[in-house]
């Protein structure tokens, strides 16, 4: 049995190189786009602070597709991710939207089955320092080839900074830094910390337990560039998969 964590843990961005423009006439706390991705640095330390493992990790949007949202058509960003103990990534990835409110989760789609899990905001966008929201953490079970999908906890998040700097091997970057606690196994008291960045998207993590670093993933490459034979490809898959089984699983 693999079990997919979708831990709605906030994250952070810099500011964007001439390489890396988003679209023109967008601000969003994550841009979403066909072909852009964000690669990362992550280290593992244990209770004493002590280095136990490092590792390469990747997020990436690789299609979208259209969903009728409260009677609204909305297209959605496939968002996967790779050098995680997750799930067959070519099989799996989540629904993204910027909306409104900020960078929203409606559900996942796994071998081509589209499980749509209702609204729940991964970052408040624009936000104020020191404001908060609640947030849905969904995780998914799959054995053998059936998922199930299941509402793991409700937090409260808060944007402690919308001027954090965080030093990355690409330069120093301009953050907003998120907070929230968790109860932890054996009454531990976790902290964690999610770095973004305007029109970048996803710049870091840090979480402590007990106030010690535990882990830690640090942004080293991204690209914003959109691939246009990829979505002109997803668009011509839409039209051919109009009467897919859709099985809507709704968690509150």
């Amino acid at each position: 049995m693999k079990k997919i964590l979708f831990i709605l843990l906030s994250i952070s961005i810099f500011s964007c190189s001439d390489n890396n423009d988003p679209k023109p006439g967008t601000n969003h706390i994550v841009p979403l786009g066909i072909g852009y991705y964000w690669v990362y640095d992550e280290h593992s330390y244990d209770e004493k602070g002590d280095l136990i493992n490092s590792k390469e990790s990747k997020f990436e949007i690789t299609g979208s597709s259209l969903h009728q949202i409260n009677g609204k058509e909305v297209e959605l960003y496939h968002r996967r991710s790779y050098g995680q103990d997750l799930v067959t990534q070519s099989d799996f990835y989540w629904y993204y939207s910027n909306d409104e409110d900020g960078l929203n989760v409606y559900g996942g789609n796994y071998k081509e089955k589209e499980y749509i899990l209702g609204k729940s905001t991964l970052i408040k966008y624009p936000i104020s320092p020191n404001e908060s929201w609640r947030r849905n953490s969904y995780y998914a079970t799959i054995v053998v080839d059936e998922i199930s999908f299941d509402k793991e906890e409700t937090y409260e998040i808060t944007n402690i900074s919308t001027s954090e700097t965080i030093n990355t091997p690409l330069g120093n970057i301009t953050c907003h830094k998120y907070h929230h606690q968790v109860l932890g196994q054996y009454g531990i008291l976790m902290d964690h910390y999610a770095y973004y960045a305007e029109n970048i998207g996803y710049i870091g993590y840090e979480l402590y337990s007990e106030g010690t670093l535990r882990h830690k993933k640090i942004l080293k490459e991204y690209s914003l560039k959109e691939n246009l034979s990829a979505s002109k490809a997803k668009k011509e898959a839409k039209s051919k998969k109009k009467n897919e089984s859709v099985i809507p699983i709704w968690l509150y």
